[in-house]
């Protein structure tokens, strides 16, 4: 985030973004959320955890199953 900005990244807008990304994965594949898997990886950020888990639920509300990667390296 920004110093002095108020943290937009909330756990309801999580669930929006995931729940997009689940729809337009669906349609770009032409396979039903029940037939897909997406890994998920974080960094080590305070925020990754909360983050990781709010992504975890949202997917598998949508019906897609998670390899959840853990924490992943980036490169510098």
């Amino acid at each position: 985030g920004v110093e002095g900005q108020a943290i937009n990244l909330t756990d309801d807008n999580i669930e929006k973004m995931v729940f997009g990304f689940a729809l337009w994965l669906s349609e770009k594949t032409h396979k039903p959320a029940g037939g897909l898997t997406v890994s998920l990886g974080h960094d080590p950020r305070i925020s990754s955890e909360r983050i990781r888990s709010d992504a975890i639920s949202a997917f598998a509300a949508s019906g897609i199953h998670v390899l959840d990667c853990g924490m992943c390296s980036t490169p510098s």
